[in-house]
């Protein structure tokens, strides 16, 4: 069942969410309705700002690459890159894991994204196996997402929360967005990757790698990242529930009397 976009406003903003993809994307318009869809000037605005990010090399270079080689020595790990030029997120993989045996690869890795359309990023964990057919004349690969771990939790704690850090030192002003977020719709949003089915959060902000199919193979704490949206002066510890009393009804007339 699709979850539609919505917070409670009262003690989150995550309006910026909703503005950016406002900004850059027709809502309510299909792709498949190409003049009215290119036509409108946040696309426009998001094909420019792609062109400046990706097609120029040397921004591409100081604002994605250089970043990247840091994490790779800082952590000493493999980083692939996995940057699409079409979509509006720098993004990569950390490799924790690469495991290769008899006809089987399995990885572990953390994947992240930091978008163009505004101060957000995500970061989730991604287990992984592919099993592999020597066949002739090529083998086949067989690939399956076994599990997301959306949260520093067990074996990705750590590693997870160093990734947080890194982004958050090199792009002090992001948030990260909660999982649960990410993987809500947004009535009428739509994109060129797929025009017949709505598109989540996650794919207006950041690209396409993260399915609608993955959300419901969790691990971890979905709505890791909600405190960072938090209005000013909201304080949720002192917030105090409402108690419902629920009174036994009245006797029938005439009885006691």
């Amino acid at each position: 069942m699709k979850q539609y976009f919505w917070f409670e406003p009262y003690s989150y903003d995550f309006w910026p969410l909703y503005d950016a993809i406002k900004i850059y994307y027709p809502v309510g318009i299909r792709f498949s309705q190409p003049y009215l869809y290119h036509e409108y000037e946040g696309q426009k605005k998001l094909g420019a700002l792609i062109v400046d990010n990706f097609h120029n090399q040397e921004n591409f270079q100081e604002r994605c690459v250089d970043f990247t080689d840091q994490l790779q020595l800082q952590f000493g790990l493999e980083v692939q890159g996995t940057t699409y030029g079409q979509q509006p997120a720098f993004s990569f993989d950390l490799i924790l894991e690469n495991t290769e045996m008899q006809g089987l690869i399995k990885v572990k890795k953390l994947s992240a994204a930091i978008s163009l359309l505004g101060d957000f990023y995500a970061i989730y964990g991604i287990d992984e196996t592919i099993m592999v057919d020597e066949g002739k004349p090529y083998p086949k690969q067989y690939h399956a997402i076994n599990a997301l771990t959306v949260s520093p939790f067990k074996e990705f704690e750590l590693p997870f929360l160093a990734l947080k850090k890194a982004i958050q030192d090199r792009y002090p002003l992001h948030k990260q967005v909660p999982f649960n977020v990410l993987t809500m719709y947004l009535e009428g949003l739509y994109n060129k990757y797929d025009e017949t089915n709505e598109s989540m959060i996650y794919n207006a902000l950041f690209d396409q790698k993260l399915s609608h199919n993955y959300y419901h193979q969790q691990r971890g704490d979905s709505s890791y990242g909600r405190e960072e949206w938090l209005k000013e002066g909201v304080d949720l510890s002192e917030m105090k529930s409402i108690e419902v009393i629920v009174m036994p009804p009245p006797p029938p007339s005439g009885i006691g009397n």
